[in-house]
């Protein structure tokens, strides 16, 4: 799973990972970066959002995701793709519940009709990974409050097992450079938050990452 504010290399690093890869894309940001590889054998299928003017769910919203569920179970029963990207995974875990909301006619959404959302999303996260594909989680971040202020601290924006299921949790941040040299220029910075290859692994950071930096740096194959 990689986490950070938008525009802070998620989706260019998930373009690193084997191909043939394709990107589930809810915002239309992937064709950019696409573009920034052009030998890699990468396929874009979007699922745009429709422009909302009220925060009540609509049908389209069910829709898409219905739309989406289809064709990437079809996609897993071809097996052609060696590596999923969800971008971002916080838009479409939003758009699932707005589904459930929507499908029930309640838009408060209480506590106990939160199973048949959570079911539905940890379906699009299991099925890859019990296939042995590769699955890269994007999510945007967002402040944590306590009392009604901000703490200064930030969490993963979306479905909050994913960092639970994650082999490994990536904070990535935009970092300025200093030198005289690289003025107004930055670097991403990749910090391992979780990882299941050791405690020894987290908290260590990667300079504008890779897939292969990081299987070298948790010493997998």
């Amino acid at each position: 799973a990689l986490k950070g504010d938008p525009k802070t290399g998620k989706t260019h690093f998930a373009c690193t990972l084997p191909e043939p890869i394709v990107i589930y894309s809810f915002d239309r940001g992937a064709a950019i970066v696409r573009a920034k590889f052009p030998q890699k054998d990468i396929t874009i299928k979007e699922f745009i959002p429709p422009i909302l003017a009220s925060t009540k769910p609509i049908e389209e919203e069910a829709k898409l995701v219905d739309a989406f569920e289809a064709e990437y179970c079809a996609d897993l029963e071809e097996g052609k793709y060696r590596t999923i990207v969800l971008d971002p995974a916080s838009m479409l875990w939003e758009l699932v519940w707005h589904s459930q909301q929507y499908d029930t006619g309640d838009a408060r959404l209480i506590a106990r009709k939160y199973a048949e959302p959570n079911a539905r999303m940890s379906s699009f996260i299991m099925r890859p990974i019990m296939g042995g594909i590769n699955l890269v989680l994007i999510h945007y971040t967002k402040e944590i409050y306590q009392d009604d202020k901000p703490t200064g601290t930030y969490k993963l924006d979306g479905f909050r097992r994913t960092e639970g299921i994650a082999d490994v949790v990536l904070e990535m941040t935009r970092v300025p450079l200093v030198s005289a040299k690289e003025k107004n220029k930055a670097k991403i910075v990749a910090k391992i938050t979780a990882s299941r290859f050791g405690l020894d692994t987290e908290g260590l950071t990667l300079d504008n990452p890779t897939y292969d930096d990081l299987i070298t740096v948790l010493g997998v194959e």
